[in-house]
């Protein structure tokens, strides 16, 4: 995660190990109020930081190995499928599902350090049980998001479904 007043630490950093390591590397923009439920935006990043961004990846294995957690299809109105890594999105801020219908805490929830379990980190729909209750209910249907940034990559990854004339599905691959 890229704080921008230490991106060039940040940057050597991410470099000196894509020289290493063979590794999928993804710099990924911060947003202020970063794990609560209050975003504020996106911190100030000048366009040559922005390219970097969405420009740098690690390097590529010479073994074959399953592809990472965080890549999904992207359907468009065309109906034509995309891949996207989850950090592409945040990095190109397109990741505004206000009104579409997400299946977070039905594939995946979030557990807190003080054990609270929520739905997703922007913690809609409030907490939905804790660690130590004797039964938990998980939702059973999707929630319809009402943030203007989603920001955590397992939060990007649950399927998104638009809700209007057309359907619109980003699934996780």
């Amino acid at each position: 995660m890229m704080l921008p007043e230490r991106f060039e630490e940040c940057l050597s950093f991410a470099k000196r190990l894509r020289e290493e390591v063979a590794c999928s590397i993804s710099l990924q923009p911060l947003y202020h109020g970063f794990g609560s439920p209050s975003l504020k935006g996106r911190f100030h990043y000048d366009d040559e930081q922005d390219e970097i961004m969405k420009s740098f990846r690690g390097r590529e294995s010479e073994k074959r190995l399953p592809e990472p957690r965080g890549y999904m299809v992207a359907v468009n109105q065309a109906g034509e499928e995309e891949k996207k890594a989850v950090f592409d999105l945040l990095v190109e801020q397109k990741t505004n599902f206000t009104g579409w219908q997400c299946n977070a805490g039905i594939e995946n929830i979030i557990v807190m350090f003080s054990g609270e379990i929520h739905r997703a980190w922007c913690m809609q729909g409030g907490m939905i049980g804790h660690i130590s209750d004797d039964n938990l209910f998980l939702p059973e249907r999707p929630m319809v998001c009402q943030t203007t940034i989603c920001q955590c990559g397992a939060d990007i990854c649950s399927t998104k479904i638009k809700v209007d004339t057309v359907q619109i599905p980003i699934m996780m691959v």
